[in-house]
């Protein structure tokens, strides 16, 4: 297929409308946009210095040009519309899929992309700016990558984005694991298949307490359980109002702690409150947030965050709040604009829009209680604290410790506290002098457990792998899968002959339009169509082999149900009505790759 060259449209153009592929076709690990494109260059050198610059603009790795060149070109186009979405914390991780359509002489040259996606409305958006890049390249060869405004496609990207750095790390993860993964539309993550499948949301899974996640959103809730079980929770009471509040810190003794009873991340906390007025100012901040504000005594330490995953502690951070950290020459107004100015704090705007630290009301007052100012230049290496809370979007920095400098009593204390809340994952903060010295001997205090912890592993996304691994265990996370296609939807008595064949075929499962049926019985009503019913029997926890019915017309529109199948069988009709050849020719192309075992296994 080809079309006629005209200098009135753009170069590089999409050619009718994307066909959502929900999903796996082509061999590519994700859902994708289908469609196709034109490339209206004439030479290969062209189309070589095409992708050149977008290498070049994009940081994409250099192909290896192993392919003719507008195939590279088309691939790189596709491919940098996903890195765009990476950039921006849509995991999108897959190469996209390209293939080009005979052309005539004289005409230009069609090309069918599928593009992976993790939701369709951003990888569309990426893919129109990569083409308007690029006709922009050919329109203006050498211009510059800073003027492509990657800044507008990363605001218009942001509200697009899984909420929570979990929601974006955990599916990159189960990629590189190479588990089969599945979002619903409810953002739920069904993870592995059948027997072996499991259900996540951020960190929290099908097997996560929920009385657990409720006792953990309650700092007071969380507090008094770790009381009664022994372990050091927080001693604090809640203020009905100001006054009260100012009466509640006057027992305690300053400094003072005030914060919202049931919000995470360090949201409305104020820490080292040092007089009356500053207790009354916090506790109406923190009144406009949550309607029971505690009061509670200062522990002194540093907080350290226990990740602990399934009974064991997997990574230790120690916090350190916002602030910065002298060099002997710059003054401190001169170190917060050049924090702001490093990948971490282009990295917080990016992600929580603002930056980390900034010379605000609460930094003045706390250079000031340190006897400094924005014009002071600290010492080498005197670290000056411009934040109360310690946050990662308060500004705060996680130092990773190993966990062998960590002390063995403080290990446990996490394990412990995770196992008292029956958390199977958590972030427990403990507030310590010294990690490597026992809480039992230097005293410490967990100020919060958190049963969704968001980790900020930016520099260690591995911890995600480990998750993953304590989450499906050290067995298979797949089942056998079977996908038999026929020419049109089967009926009855194609669903009644392929049960027959079950027991033969090592599954206990089948799914069809008719519904699912397991170990010999039909469990489920009628479905849409075949697809509806195969995602369904593969998310079955009783399903320890599933045979897949569907109709030809289903899988070029839908794509197969999972990634990897064991046998993909395509059924002949048995009606001498021929199939067209051109979706025969097509249907192969999408499943071929999709087969896991050996062609001489598989009949297709």
């Amino acid at each position: 297929m080809s079309l006629p060259r005209t200098s009135r449209q753009p170069r590089i153009r999409p050619v009718g409308a994307w066909q959502k592929i929900r999903g796996f076709a082509y061999g590519v690990r994700q859902p994708g946009l289908f469609g196709e494109i034109v490339i209206d260059v004439a030479s290969g050198d062209a189309l070589r210095k095409l992708t050149a610059g977008i290498v070049e603009a994009s940081g994409l790795a250099t192909p290896k040009l192993d392919a003719p060149p507008g195939i590279e070109c088309a691939r790189a186009m596709a491919a940098w519309a996903g890195l765009l979405q990476t950039r921006s914390r849509i995991p999108v991780v897959d190469a996209p899929w390209v293939r080009a359509l005979p052309a005539k002489a004289g005409q230009a040259t069609i090309y069918e992309i599928l593009a992976p996606y993790y939701r369709p409305e951003p990888t569309l958006l990426a893919l129109r700016w990569v083409f308007e890049a690029c006709n922009r390249m050919l329109d203006k060869p050498g211009a510059l990558p800073q003027q492509l405004h990657y800044d507008r496609l990363d605001a218009a990207l942001k509200p697009m984005r899984p909420r929570g750095v979990n929601a974006y790390s955990v599916p990159l993860a189960a990629y590189r694991l190479g588990l089969p993964l599945r979002l619903t539309p409810t953002g739920l993550m069904v993870i592995g298949t059948g027997v072996h499948s499991r259900w996540m949301q951020s960190l929290e899974t099908d097997r996560t307490s929920v009385m657990g996640v409720k006792l953990a959103k309650h700092k007071s809730y969380t507090a008094s359980a770790l009381r009664a079980a022994g372990l050091p929770g927080a001693r604090h009471e809640s203020a009905r109002d100001a006054d009260h509040a100012v009466a509640i810190a006057g027992r305690l003794g300053y400094p003072i702690v005030v914060k919202p009873d049931n919000l995470e991340q360090g949201v409305g906390v104020a820490a080292g409150l040092s007089n009356p007025a500053e207790v009354r100012e916090a506790f109406e901040a923190a009144r406009k947030l949550a309607p029971i504000v505690l009061v509670e005594a200062h522990a002194a330490g540093w907080t350290h965050r226990f990740t602990v995953s399934h009974g064991q502690v997997i990574r230790v951070v120690k916090r350190q709040p916002g602030g910065v950290t002298g060099d002997g020459r710059r003054t401190v107004a001169q170190l917060v604009d050049a924090q702001a100015d490093t990948d971490l704090g282009r990295a917080r705007i990016r992600l929580s829009g603002k930056a980390g630290v900034t010379l605000d009301a609460e930094a003045l007052q706390l250079l000031g209680q340190a006897g400094f100012s924005p014009q002071s230049v600290p010492d080498a290496g005197r670290f000056i604290r411009m934040r109360r809370r310690d946050n990662f979007n308060a500004g705060g920095t996680n130092i990773d410790l190993a966990l062998d400098s960590v002390h063995l009593d403080n290990l446990k204390l996490a394990v412990d506290a995770a196992m008292t809340l029956r958390l199977d994952l958590a972030g427990i903060d403990l507030i310590v002098e010294d990690a490597g010295v026992s809480w039992l001997d230097g005293g410490g205090l967990i100020c919060e457990v958190n049963a969704l912890p968001q980790l900020y592993a930016a520099d260690d996304d591995r911890i995600y792998d480990r998750i993953l691994q304590d989450v499906m265990g050290s067995g298979a996370a797949r089942i056998p899968v079977q996908v038999d296609i026929h020419p049109r939807a089967p009926d009855d008595s194609q669903v009644q002959a392929a049960l027959r064949e079950l027991e033969s075929r090592n599954a206990n499962a089948l799914s069809c339009r008719q519904g699912i049926y397991v170990d010999g019985r039909k469990v489920t009503s009628n479905f849409q169509g075949g697809f509806e019913a195969a995602q369904a029997v593969l998310a079955r926890p009783d399903v320890r082999g599933a045979v897949c019915l569907l109709g030809m017309e289903e899988v070029l529109r839908f794509g197969l149900p999972v990634d990897r199948c064991d046998r993909i069988e395509r059924i002949e009709p048995d009606d001498g009505v021929r199939v067209d050849e051109a979706k025969m020719e097509r249907l192969e192309r999408m499943v071929a790759p999709h087969i896991a075992l050996h062609e001489a296994t598989c009949r297709t």
